[in-house]
């Protein structure tokens, strides 16, 4: 059992730690650095108690039930359709993200200039790792995660070296501009989708798996944090006009920055072998979750290899069709990911515990306080934040 538990909690930090950290600095430029803190604190604490929504509402189906059995069993089948098209929606914006960074990878890495085939060869190792099914997952995601924690580890030591490390006067724009900043934080913790496989991994036991989540959470938070503080000391011994340039110039925010910390070769190699490892190691949980949550909608037997093998050409085919023919559409949708996570990884939780609890009265231990207050303030807030990504993308074209 402890090493599921280990594979577990590197399974929830390495979906949260993906490749997109590189650019979350990006979001809270000009915000004072113990601002930010409490931002990540808060919207931890929104995570976490959705997460252990979650968590109870899948306790409360049999072991091996997915997000569509408990919609639909508790609110219907309209509102079960309505949210398998969402989490169809944001998981192959994702899985087509992760494989158009890791193909472009792969054709930087080997020379070719055939998209189809640098997608087939990225995400091959990954479609039979998700067939073996959780145990495997497990086994390969522990491997990475490790890579993952070295590459940070070595990345944040180089940059540290080179920095006169004192963020704390760092107030270069307004407080204000950390409204803004919610939906990218937000999306940083998208882990309570692999919550119901997790709970069939380490059979329904709460106690194990409550401890999991909060063990599982806290090593992103801490991760973000100090990168956080890295990048404002960077930030402050550049200048103002490379700051500048970073922000508002041409091209990419985020590949302005790493253009700026790579004049070292060692900090390019190490930053190059972090993105890998990030986005590989998102990539195989949100994988396995495409993977049960398909289990789920259609029913499969687990234990038959031919609807294994449709589940997992379910799972990738999709997204490297889109990959190829059209990334765009997922992009763009992608970009809305914070009202996406808003709404899958907050609002959908938080009101089916509601409804369960308070209408349909389901007799269950809680796992979270009995507080509707409190329930209802995550519910206000998480629509605070659709509301900010949406503004956001339409007036200011962000």
């Amino acid at each position: 059992m402890l090493n599921r538990i280990i594979g577990s909690i590197f399974l929830i930090s390495g979906t949260s730690i993906g490749a997109g950290m590189l650019g979350l600095p990006i979001k809270t430029l000009g915000i004072n650095f113990k601002t930010t803190i409490i931002m990540f604190l808060i919207v931890w604490l929104i995570i976490i108690t959705s997460a252990m929504a979650m968590l109870e509402i899948s306790l409360w189906e049999k072991s091996d039930s997915n997000i569509i059995s408990i919609s639909k069993n508790l609110i219907g089948t309209n509102f079960s359709k309505l949210i398998a098209i969402s989490y169809i929606l944001f998981l192959y914006a994702l899985i087509t993200a992760y494989i158009s960074g890791g193909s472009t990878m792969i054709l930087d890495l080997i020379n070719i200039n055939n998209n189809l085939i640098s997608n087939l060869i990225f995400i091959l190792p990954f479609a039979i790792i998700i067939f073996f099914g959780i145990k495997l997952v497990d086994h390969i995601n522990k491997i990475l995660f490790t890579l993952l924690i070295i590459s940070y580890i070595s990345l944040t030591f180089k940059v540290i070296n080179q920095l006169n490390l004192n963020a704390n006067d760092y107030n270069f724009l307004d407080n204000k501009m950390i409204i803004f900043s919610m939906p990218i934080i937000i999306t940083s913790f998208g882990y309570n989708l692999l919550i119901p496989s997790i709970k069939t991994y380490l059979m329904s036991n709460k106690r194990i798996i409550v401890i999991t989540i909060i063990i599982g959470s806290i090593i992103p938070l801490i991760v973000y944090i100090m990168w956080e503080y890295i990048i404002y000391c960077f930030f402050m011994e550049i200048g103002n006009k490379l700051f500048i340039k970073i922000l508002f110039g041409e091209g990419n925010q985020t590949e302005n920055l790493i253009m700026l910390m790579s004049n070292n070769k060692q900090i390019l190699y190490f930053i190059s072998s972090f993105s890998f490892f990030a986005l590989t190691s998102s990539l195989i949980g949100v994988t396995i979750s495409t993977y049960d949550f398909f289990i789920d909608l259609l029913n499969i037997n687990k234990k038959s290899i031919k609807e294994r093998i449709l589940i997992t050409l379910l799972v990738f085919t999709t997204p490297i069709l889109l990959n190829i023919i059209y990334p765009y559409a997922f992009m763009l949708a992608l970009s809305y990911a914070g009202v996406f996570a808003s709404i899958l990884l907050i609002i959908f939780p938080i009101y089916i515990l509601w409804y369960g609890r308070y209408i349909k009265k389901i007799k269950y231990k809680y796992i979270i306080l009995n507080n509707k207050i409190i329930l209802a303030i995550i519910l206000y807030i998480a629509i605070l934040i659709i509301f900010i990504d949406i503004i956001e993308k339409i007036y200011f074209k962000i």
